[in-house]
């Protein structure tokens, strides 16, 4: 039986690859080995597509092959590298920091610069339409429990709830030019609001080249802060014990001390 054994080689599969368990078993339950063959494990190197890769199984005998898709897909795109575009943005580091993890682990590639940007944006707008819908029910969702809590108050009265705020920034120390602040409600326990500060403008930077022709740039900057457009916001508040800035403001929040505001839209 050994002499009808064909004479088979492949090359050995090298490095590691993430591999979705589902499709994995969906694979193993099709596979197909004869009495006289062995199954080979083969690389399809020309179907990787960042951390996902093309498989498959082989009889060395009769040639049946089964393909695996190591990673599952949403809408064509492979979950696997969405999924690790979004562990970046989750510990504050970028495509970079992912090609580095992907050469120590030994993975067969990282995601492509593009394509990277492409899931960033991706991630963004999907962040951002979950954040509107959440602060749109956060309101009602406070105003009803109030006026359940205090019959004598009327469905079209202006509520006064107290409020903490909290915030952080886009790194440690005091070098980040980006932070974010949230208002949260003391009797829900939900974010209300939240505003993004920047001590820069991203717009202003690219045209700082201006700043040569004094004349032309001064009128673009006025033109440009005056439309709202200008990412750059410094803010002060108010509190009751009188006028501090955001740093300031922050620590007193910090030491658990309430706000009572009013909030014309709830």
């Amino acid at each position: 039986m050994a002499s009808k054994i064909p004479y088979y080689t492949r090359s050995e599969p090298e490095g590691n690859v993430i591999v979705d368990l589902a499709k994995l078993k969906e694979a193993m339950e099709l596979m197909h080995k004869c009495k006289s063959g062995r199954v080979f494990v083969v690389d399809s190197y020309e179907k990787r597509h960042g951390l996902s890769n093309s498989l498959y199984f082989e009889c060395s005998y009769c040639k049946h092959r089964v393909y695996l898709e190591t990673s599952q897909k949403t809408g064509g795109v492979s979950d696997t590298n969405r999924r690790a575009a979004y562990a970046m943005s989750e510990i504050g580091l970028g495509r970079e920091d992912l090609s580095t993890i992907c050469e120590v682990m030994k993975l067969s590639q990282s995601v492509s610069d593009s394509n990277f940007q492409e899931h960033n944006e991706a991630i963004h707008n999907a962040i951002i339409e979950v954040v509107d819908s959440k602060l749109k029910e956060a309101g009602p969702e406070l105003r009803e429990k109030m006026l359940k809590e205090n019959p004598n108050l009327f469905k079209d009265s202006v509520l006064d709830i107290t409020v903490s705020f909290d915030g952080t920034w886009s790194k440690r120390g005091f070098t980040a030019n980006y932070g974010i602040g949230f208002v949260i409600a003391a009797e829900t326990v939900k974010v209300l609001d939240v505003i993004t500060l920047s001590k820069t403008c991203e717009i202003c930077k690219q045209r700082n080249k201006l700043k040569n022709y004094s004349t032309k740039y001064q009128q673009w900057k006025n033109n440009h802060e005056n439309s709202g457009k200008c990412q750059k916001k410094n803010f002060r508040f108010k509190p009751n014990h009188g006028e501090r800035s955001c740093k300031d403001f922050v620590g007193v929040i910090s030491r658990e001390t309430w706000l009572s505001i009013y909030f014309c839209g709830l």
